[in-house]
């Protein structure tokens, strides 16, 4: 049976898609991008072609994200985040250049330090990555130095403080009030950036820091005065208390607003909805943010306003190469959903911005994204032979409180139609996290829906005739049904005779098996099926496991997918006679999910279609087959001057256009180049998925194949 699953799989490639999605008359051209709570912004150049890519860490689950501009819109890239190493990244990650090469390093938090990968590649290449400090050290004071503290919720500001051409740290103290300075001293001691050799210059760089009144809603600066290496000073005016307020976090953009050449402040907090700027009127060496500057919300003329704690980040993102002011929610779990991104459009200089109306929104809103926990479910419903998506959440944001709501969309030929995003009308129900199964229950020609819930009650809708796609709610407590917390539940006849039997995962990881009885009964047969148990590495209690049927072999016997909190998918060879036994684990389908892996799959004659929600509310879409298939057509997927395929062992790439060759583990580590064109073979350490970029003249592309 493993012999014969494996020679069947030998083949298969999985290629993120994009099928159209439309709204009306218009194009959500980045649907599949799999939604934003709390991203984080820089760019980059990844190709080598001079223009920056637009780089996006999402903190709600370390994901990393790469647009490329194409046309005026950003577009999303869907392979090239495994040129990061997400193993190393967490909470926050900036990309600067720092040693001077002309391409961006990166900065990460490391346990609420920080740590640096510099990129080595040669010019024109992906970035390569290595460990250039594993933790930052600095010099406190004269005789004590030790690893430089920034909060894992804060955001640091790396640049050029003084302006003596070296990257500056301004990182919160670790009560998170005060700015401190750490000075680079890499061109004073050394004459040259690619090192960095820090110390404490100010512990109270600006003399300020800021304070939110809950009571009145006032976010204000309140001057503090001090030297290098102090901690306390006079503060004026008398703040309403004796010692200054530990905060929760902070974080911290230093740009000049002003054209003084000096850096100024712009500051988000754990708390205010806004954000605070203030102008610098001291010098380079002694900074003075002058409180009376302030400006609170900030920008006046059209202020930002978010739940809790924005960040800011400033890149050129409109293309007229000057940085514009992007904000962002800072907190993963405070979002307003697609308005999560601001973008003030810098319509002045790079030195003395002016900022124009904000875009709300901005890229966001090109992305299917319905809040948090996102759950596709792949089903006909209104018998045009194309599968239909219900897109239903845990929750989404409101002034009012969390509710749960889903979306639908028709299906076609060549993608979706999203023709209505309040389906059902959920947010009316105190129902929370609703993920769908489809079928007829009772066989009267009247398709079932059945939803799980947070509390493991099942809903029912019933279609109020044969093929009207409008649903009746029957009943909130189906067939007396108790299933675990957070119920993924999946109808499947798993006994083959004529009737649809339960399958329902649970926030235990495990899955439940109920067999429908003659007259509409359930049964349970165990609630252990297949032993499978896919509990998170991290909170071992938790699993979330959702199931979906996937037929990868063809032979009409699906086997199961199931997808969990941590973020993987795994394949299972069903043995429906045998439901208490161990089943056979078959592989992890090898890409980088994302938290609250939540899977649904369409089968075709050649491949299938795999649509994966996750815990950030967006969908990631893509097609598991092998070489080019009907459905990679249907979709748009663009043809290329290469084929692939693969053997044990080996990738084989056969073109007749000159070509240069990447290859890349999933933990973004560069394992072998080469080049020519022709029959080209690349061997592979091991079985799994491996990441490819390859270049034909000015194109490039990516690749992500499945290596037994």
């Amino acid at each position: 049976m493993w012999l014969l699953l494996m020679t069947s799989w030998m083949q298969l490639i999985l290629r993120p898609v994009n099928p159209l999605v439309q709204q009306n008359t218009d194009t959500i051209y980045n649907a599949w991008a799999g939604g934003w709570n709390s991203p984080q912004f820089s760019t980059i150049d990844i190709d080598g072609d001079g223009q920056e890519e637009l780089f996006v860490y999402e903190r709600a689950d370390d994901r990393c994200m790469v647009f490329k501009r194409s046309q005026g819109r950003w577009i999303y890239l869907p392979e090239a985040d495994t040129l990061f190493l997400r193993r190393l990244l967490s909470a926050w990650v900036l990309l600067r250049d720092y040693d001077g090469d002309g391409d961006k390093d990166l900065f990460t938090n490391l346990n609420s330090n920080i740590r640096v990968l510099q990129n080595i590649a040669p010019p024109g290449t992906p970035p390569r990555w290595r460990v250039a400090y594993d933790t930052l050290i600095t010099a406190y004071s004269p005789t004590f130095s030790s690893y430089l503290y920034s909060g894992r919720v804060d955001i640091p500001a790396i640049t050029d403080v003084d302006g003596d051409g070296d990257v500056d740290f301004l990182v919160y103290e670790v009560l998170g009030t005060l700015i401190e300075w750490h000075k680079n001293q890499a061109m004073e001691l050394l004459g040259r950036r690619d090192t960095l050799i820090l110390k404490l210059q100010s512990a109270c760089w600006g003399h300020v820091f800021e304070n939110y009144d809950y009571n009145t809603n006032q976010f204000y600066f309140v001057e503090y005065q001090c030297g290098p290496g102090q901690r306390r000073g006079n503060e004026s005016p008398a703040p309403p208390f004796q010692e200054r307020v530990q905060h929760a976090g902070g974080t911290i953009l230093a740009i000049d607003l002003n054209g003084d050449g000096l850096r100024d402040l712009i500051v988000g907090d754990d708390g205010p909805p806004y954000l605070i700027a203030g102008l610098n009127t001291g010098t380079p060496q002694i900074a003075h943010i002058d409180v009376n500057t302030a400006v609170a919300p900030f920008p006046a003329h059209a202020p930002l306003y978010m739940p809790s704690f924005p960040a800011t980040y400033y890149e050129d993102v409109t293309g007229d190469g000057k940085p514009d002011l992007i904000c962002a929610n800072n907190s993963p779990l405070a979002g307003e959903d697609r308005r999560s991104v601001w973008m003030y459009e810098n319509i002045g200089r790079a030195d003395s911005p002016a900022w124009a109306a904000p875009v709300v929104g901005w890229l966001h809103n090109t992305m299917l994204d319905v809040g948090t926990c996102a759950h596709p479910t792949l089903a006909e419903l209104n018998r045009d032979g194309y599968p239909d998506l219900i897109i239903s959440n845990e929750s989404f944001y409101t002034d009012t409180g969390a509710k749960a709501r889903a979306m639908l969309l028709w299906g076609s030929a060549t993608g979706f139609t999203l023709a209505d995003t309040n389906w059902l009308n959920l947010p009316q129900y105190t129902l929370r996290n609703p993920i769908f199964a489809v079928g007829d229950i009772d066989g009267n020609g009247r398709t079932d829906l059945i939803a799980g819930t947070s509390t493991g009650a099942l809903w029912r809708w019933e279609e109020q005739s044969t093929g009207s796609a409008n649903f009746t709610l029957l009943t909130q407590n189906f067939a007396g049904i108790s299933a675990p917390p957070f119920a993924a539940p999946l109808l499947y006849d798993y006994d083959r005779d004529g009737d649809l039997d339960l399958i329902i995962g649970g926030r235990n990881g495990r899955l439940s098996l109920y067999r429908q009885e003659s007259g509409g009964a359930f049964t349970l047969i165990t609630n252990f099926l297949g032993q499978i148990e896919l509990r998170d590495t991290v909170s071992t209690l938790l699993g979330f496991a959702r199931p979906t049927l996937i037929d990868i072999n063809q032979d009409g016997t699906p086997e199961l997918l199931v997808g969990n909190l941590t973020g993987f998918l795994r394949v299972y060879a069903p043995q429906w006679g045998n439901p208490n036994a161990p089943w056979l684990t078959m592989a992890d389908l090898p890409y980088r999910w994302g938290k609250r892996a939540s899977p649904t799959a369409w089968i075709y004659p050649d491949s299938l279609l795999l649509l994966v929600g996750n815990l950030r509310g967006g969908v990631h879409a893509f097609v598991l087959g092998s070489g080019t298939t009907t459905l990679l057509s249907a979709y748009g997927y663009s043809a290329r001057p290469y084929q692939l395929t693969t053997e044990t062992g080996q990738i084989h790439i056969h073109t007749d256009h000159p070509m240069e060759v990447w290859l890349y583990d999933l933990l973004g580590r560069e394992l072998q180049t080469l080049n020519g064109k022709g029959r080209l073979m690349i061997p592979v350490p091991a079985s799994g998925g491996y990441l490819l970029h390859l270049r034909a003249g000015t194109e490039h592309f990516w690749e992500k194949v499945w290596v037994w």
